[in-house]
């Protein structure tokens, strides 16, 4: 599987993962749920061979913009008024 399959792959479980995130640590600060979902999608990252990544930092810093964009349109939307 080529590392755009991979990537959709794991890019497609991060609003399950900041939903549960929430609903197991929905009074905690921001940031801890924050961290604890980038946690879980570095897990499921592992599945994308290192090789594939040239720059750790700014991939790791790439999932961090795509959780707090997951996060800002869960907040905007009705979901957030349930």
């Amino acid at each position: 599987m080529n590392f755009l399959m991979r990537f959709f792959k794991v890019i497609a479980y991060v609003p399950a993962l900041v939903m549960g995130v929430e609903n197991l640590l929905g009074a905690q600060k921001g940031q801890d749920k924050a961290t604890a979902v980038l946690s879980l999608v570095q897990t499921v990252v592992a599945d994308v061979p290192t090789s594939e990544i040239k720059d750790q930092n700014a991939f790791n810093d790439g999932l961090k913009q795509i959780n707090d964009g997951v996060v800002k349109c869960l907040n905007a939307s009705v979901w957030a008024k349930a």
